[in-house]
């Protein structure tokens, strides 16, 4: 085969890899790409569209050539960019993702890396009778658990802790994405459902059974499916991706040069992401101690209320922002959580200094796309694209475009209407603004 036939072979599968998305899905759900190749590894739902990086590349009037993603989260933004040849920079602070992200935009080879899956899989001759739970980690997550509740039964948790035992043999890039594809089924193979909001039991869940065999039945298919996109998409890259496992507010001051931000950052919603990743952070040995598990959640963006956040004073932020929070303050005793005009607070002065940080390593008159949630509490609701937009302004920016996507549903103590909404904003660099 000539190299200009696997180049054509190449360009024709990255155009199918893009005509395969359901494109009347919201784009900023990842529903439409759940079975595109390297989306199907890990399934995020509350993730942006790989169309949603194509519509705001081809919204800019100039070249672009790098993409910048300070909440790496599902890679989205990092896979697009490797398919249409453009370089991207990703920062994400939840180690798991990370690993995520670079598993999607690193060649491995697919017959080696199906090999060294089958001679890992052959190589558990006994599942050891390891019933321990990791120390540190809840105490449900393993039968017998907490008042009868937990999370995977003693022959499941043993089988998965067997597979992770095996997988820490392999080496580099490969150790990587077994220990993704290991992720991926965790959920499956429990007793719990998870989504955006944390983890539920299933129903009916004391009758699930789920077997050595089974586990061990959803490892290869979860492998098959890898080594087929690997095959497929499996050329040189002609582009760089580099992936920082870090907090974006800090990692940002060390970054030159990008032509584009696109990001989704975590919602002011009261809660902590890396709780939905709980599973794969301890079972795959991201997380080794609560100790380890609190720096993670300091590291984070102030979206949460797990633990305390700091006084701000609103003023330095936005007129708008301050209104919400005198609100807030107001109504203090009656929200469900008290600090939370101090998390409402922390969470614009996190975002204040990332789109500062942008500003100076974007080109003039580059562009900052974010995909943005609102939130309400004790009846205030927090208009995130438009106090964020404010914000900006005060950085430099102007604002482009404030356009809702869809509209999200409250909790159930605000109605569970769909009163919230979920906004796309678009910012553009001023050139030679200074700051305020």
């Amino acid at each position: 085969m000539t190299n200009s036939t696997l180049l054509n072979e190449q360009e024709y599968a990255v155009e199918n890899w893009f005509a395969a998305q359901d494109f009347d899905a919201p784009v900023s759900s990842n529903v439409g790409a759940w079975n595109l190749p390297f989306q199907r590894w890990f399934r995020f739902k509350e993730a942006y569209s790989p169309a949603f990086v194509m519509d705001a590349i081809a919204a800019c009037n100039y070249q672009v050539e790098h993409l910048l993603d300070p909440f790496g989260g599902s890679g989205t933004t990092a896979i697009t960019a490797r398919m249409k040849g453009l370089s991207s920079t990703s920062i994400e602070v939840n180690p798991f993702l990370a690993d995520v992200i670079r598993t999607k935009v690193k060649p491995i080879p697919p017959a080696l890396f199906a090999e060294s899956c089958r001679i890992l899989i052959d190589g558990i001759r006994v599942v050891q009778g390891d019933y321990r739970s990791i120390e540190g980690a809840p105490r449900t997550l393993v039968e017998p658990g907490v008042g009868g509740r937990f999370v995977f039964s003693r022959e499941t948790y043993a089988a998965l802790r067997a597979l992770y035992r095996r997988i820490r043999l392999l080496e580099g890039d490969e150790q990587r994405l077994a220990r993704i594809l290991l992720g991926s089924i965790l959920a499956d193979c429990s007793n719990v459902t998870i989504n955006g909001k944390g983890r539920r039991y299933r129903h009916n869940w004391q009758a699930r059974k789920i077997t050595r065999a089974d586990v061990f039945e959803r490892f290869n298919a979860a492998v098959a499916r890898a080594v087929e996109d690997l095959t497929a998409f499996n050329g040189d890259l002609c582009s760089q991706h580099l992936v920082y496992t870090d907090d974006a507010r800090s990692r940002l001051k060390t970054i030159s040069s990008a032509d584009l931000a696109i990001f989704s950052p975590p919602y002011p919603n009261s809660f902590d992401y890396t709780d939905v990743y709980n599973l794969q952070l301890w079972m795959l040995g991201y997380l080794r101690s609560r100790t380890d598990n609190r720096n993670l959640r300091t590291r984070t963006l102030r979206s949460h209320v797990q633990i305390g956040w700091p006084e701000i004073r609103a003023t330095q932020l936005a007129p708008s922002l301050k209104e919400v929070a005198d609100a807030l303050m107001d109504c203090r005793e009656s929200l469900w959580n008290r600090n939370i005009p101090e998390m409402v607070l922390g969470y614009f002065a996190d975002l204040k200094t990332v789109l500062y940080s942008l500003h100076r390593i974007l080109p003039p008159t580059g562009k900052v796309v974010a995909v943005v949630g609102d939130s309400q509490y004790g009846g205030v609701l927090i208009d995130t694209a438009g106090i964020l937009a404010e914000i900006g302004e005060r950085c430099g920016y102007d604002v482009q475009a404030n356009c809702e996507i869809r509209a999200m549903r409250a909790s159930p103590q605000h109605g569970g209407g769909f009163e919230l909404s979920e906004s796309a904003l678009t910012l553009s660099r001023r050139q030679g603004d200074s700051v305020s």
